[in-house]
């Protein structure tokens, strides 16, 4: 974002390579007639290749096909009880902690891995109820960030995967990911599903996690805002006392402070790369070069006063009885657009909607009185998805 403040809407970050913060480009990038195909950053894990991996069209689209049947309507109802089940995990841990301050950055990733592990893997890791840790889990964490520091030099890490030391992580991960596929043998090439395994993980746990943590941050940070959702809440609460997704999803003022942290804290912050057709095209007056690759950030789009009025400010009214203050929503897209849509993007929302009604209609949440939101915000980063640093909160128990 300070490289667009500094030299503008077009900046050149490698020989061959713009970060872009263009709405028309954003569109010609990700609609179904674009030219415009993944990037070299997706042969990253090569000859490990995930579904988010796949670069040609058409094999995504098989490979596609086979992953919505896990996330169609009639799985997701399937998950839900489950789902549900370690949300209240989640609320006897905070319970637990009694009066003091809560870390829920840990505890949110707690949440979304054993959620992850019990929907893909067929067992829980079990870190809500021990309280702890799982190794994997800091295997998973930093594995993505020596993806993140390498993510312009595709070249050189099949290299550093193969350093001892270096790699430590990496063949952690891979060993348990391999682990799991020999419990579940399935038809599919080996290779691509530990990939496969892989996608789960990440996108499975460190992006909820994430999102679930910032989330609460804004809340926290927003008392009057967290008072108005209390109150949606508590009115739902008083018709369902066990309440579907479904009839939660139809929440208005939580779906606006949901959407208003992903504006803020978008889960992938530098966007997706993509490549020029190597002829070149033509988007308005810009021209790209052949064979350029090209990344879109959401983080800058999104805090942009072109596109959003008071970007930085945590607004939810925006989405709902404000529009004005939303000057372009067609750019807001935190889980993509087109094909290549983020498959899980329902769950994700499913647990998002669970943890913060369940925490809201039970816990007041609070800031420690020397608590920095500066520290937060500056330690939140772009590591391929957004990390965020330790949070820690307070919870009082509400009379409902």
């Amino acid at each position: 974002m300070r490289l667009h403040k500094t030299y503008g809407d077009i900046v050149r970050v490698g020989p061959s390579e713009l970060s872009v913060n263009d709405p028309a480009l954003f569109h010609s990038i990700h609609s179904k007639s674009s030219t415009f195909t993944k990037g070299p950053w997706y042969n990253l894990m090569h000859p490990v290749v995930s579904l988010h991996m796949i670069r040609d069209h058409d094999e995504h689209s098989r490979r596609r096909k086979i992953w919505d049947k896990g996330f169609s309507s009639k799985a997701l109802r399937e998950y839900e009880p489950r789902v549900a089940f370690y949300t209240q995990q989640l609320l006897k841990r905070i319970v637990c902690n009694g009066n003091q301050t809560v870390n829920v950055t840990a505890l949110f990733n707690y949440y979304s891995f054993d959620v992850m592990g019990d929907l893909a893997f067929g067992r829980s890791f079990n870190m809500l109820r021990d309280g702890a840790a799982h190794k994997y889990m800091k295997s998973s964490h930093d594995n993505m960030l020596t993806a993140t520091a390498f993510s312009h030099l595709v070249w050189i890490f099949p290299i550093v995967k193969k350093i001892p030391g270096l790699n430590y992580g990496h063949v952690q991960l891979q060993k348990w990911l391999t682990e799991q596929n020999l419990d579940h043998p399935t038809p599919q090439d080996e290779v691509n599903l530990v990939g496969d395994a892989h996608l789960v993980v990440v996108a499975g746990s460190d992006l909820t996690a994430a999102s679930i943590t910032c989330l609460f941050y804004q809340l926290a940070l927003h008392p009057r805002i967290m008072a108005d959702l209390q109150t949606e809440i508590d009115q739902f609460y008083t018709k369902y006392e066990h309440p579907s997704h479904q009839g939660l999803s139809k929440l208005e003022y939580l779906n606006a402070c949901i959407d208003e942290s992903l504006r803020l804290y978008p889960p992938v912050p530098s966007g997706l790369q993509r490549i020029s057709s190597p002829q070149g095209c033509h988007v308005g007056d810009l021209f790209i070069p052949g064979n350029t690759v090209v990344q879109i950030p959401s983080y800058t789009m999104y805090r942009d006063a072109k596109n959003f009025t008071l970007p930085d400010d945590f607004i939810p009214e925006r989405w709902t009885t404000r529009p004005e203050l939303t000057r372009d929503s067609s750019i807001y897209a935190p889980f993509s657009i087109g094909s290549y849509s983020c498959v899980g993007k329902q769950l994700g929302l499913m647990e998002l909607r669970f943890v913060t009604s369940q925490i809201l209609r039970h816990f007041n949440v609070s800031l420690p009185n020397d608590f920095d939101p500066k520290q937060f915000s500056d330690g939140v980063k772009d590591g391929l998805t957004t990390v965020t640093t330790d949070l820690n909160l307070a919870f009082t128990r509400r009379d409902c």
